[in-house]
C-alpha cells in the first residue's frame, strides 16, 4: 500500500522512523506547526495539499493532525480516501490512544500538557505565542504606553486569567526525542504554582496509522467524494458524502 502523509512537523521524528520500518510506502510532507495559530489558514493549506495528491499514485492520504482548532472541519476529498485520527490535537497521538488520554483527562482535568516533540520544534513558551496571536502576549509596560494604566491593567488580567484554570504541568516524553526538557517544564510549574508530573509517551497510535491498523475507536476512514466535519461529541470527527 502506498500512502501520502500530510503531517504536522512535530510528528516528523515518529513518522519518519515508523515509516522506515513499515511494509507500506509512505511519502511524507511536513506542515509547519506554527500554522496552528491560524486554523483557517491551516485549513486552506491542508485542502490545497489534498487537492494536489495524485490518486493514481496513492491509495490513501494519512493525516498527521487532529481536529486542531477545527482546521479539519470542512476538509473534503474527491477521488482518494483519507485516514484521520479521531483526536482533538496531537496530545492524544503522543499518549498512544484515545482511551489513555481520556482516562488521564478525567483524572486530572486541569492539566496543561507539554509535549517533548512540540518543545523540540517550537520551544517552551508556545503559550506566549498563542497569546500574541490574539494580541495579548506583550508586557505590562507595552500596554501602558499604548493604552494607559487602566487599559494595561485590564489586558494583563485577561492574559493571566487562563493560568488560573490549571493546576498541573504534565510533561509527555518521547523515546525518539533525546533532549530532556523536563527541567524547563518544572520551572514553569514552580513559577505558576502548579503541580508537575512526567509521563512516558507512547507512539502506538502513530505506528498504527502508518501501518494501516485503523481500528474504529481511534481512526476515521473518509470515503471518496466526502467532507469531514466536527461531531461535537466523543467521536470528534465524521464524514458525509457530497455531490461529485
Amino acid at each position: 500500500m502506498r500512502c501520502k502523509a500530510l503531517i504536522c512537523d512535530v510528528l516528523s521524528r515518529d513518522f519518519y522512523y515508523y515509516s522506515s520500518l513499515s511494509d507500506n510506502i509512505v511519502d511524507i510532507e511536513l506542515m509547519d506547526s506554527y500554522n496552528h495559530l491560524y486554523p483557517q489558514k491551516m485549513k486552506e493549506s491542508i485542502q490545497k495539499k489534498i487537492d494536489k495528491v495524485d490518486s493514481s499514485k496513492y491509495d490513501y492520504i494519512l493525516m498527521g493532525f487532529g481536529l486542531c482548532g477545527n482546521a479539519l472541519n470542512g476538509i473534503h476529498t474527491k477521488d482518494i480516501k483519507i485516514v484521520v485520527p479521531k483526536v482533538h490535537d496531537c496530545i492524544t497521538l503522543f499518549m498512544g490512544s484515545r482511551r489513555k488520554y481520556k482516562k488521564y483527562f478525567e483524572d486530572s482535568p486541569n492539566s496543561m500538557y507539554y509535549i517533548s516533540s512540540w518543545i523540540e520544534k517550537n520551544g517552551i513558551n508556545q503559550d506566549m505565542q498563542d497569546l500574541k496571536s490574539i494580541g495579548l502576549g506583550e508586557s505590562y509596560e507595552y500596554y501602558e504606553q499604548k493604552y494607559g494604566k487602566k487599559g494595561a491593567k485590564y489586558l494583563s488580567e485577561i492574559a493571566n486569567e487562563w493560568i488560573k484554570r490549571y493546576d498541573k504541568a504534565v510533561y509527555v516524553t518521547n523515546k525518539l526525542v533525546k533532549e530532556d526538557y523536563s527541567h524547563d517544564v518544572i520551572n514553569i510549574s514552580k513559577k505558576r504554582q502548579w503541580n508537575f508530573e512526567e509521563i512516558k509517551g507512547n507512539s502506538d497510535m502513530i505506528e498504527n496509522l502508518i501501518n494501516g491498523y485503523w481500528n474504529e475507536d481511534d481512526f476515521l476512514v473518509v470515503e471518496k467524494n466526502s467532507r469531514i466535519y466536527s461531531t461535537g461529541d466523543d467521536s470528534v470527527v465524521d464524514f458525509e458524502y457530497v455531490q461529485s
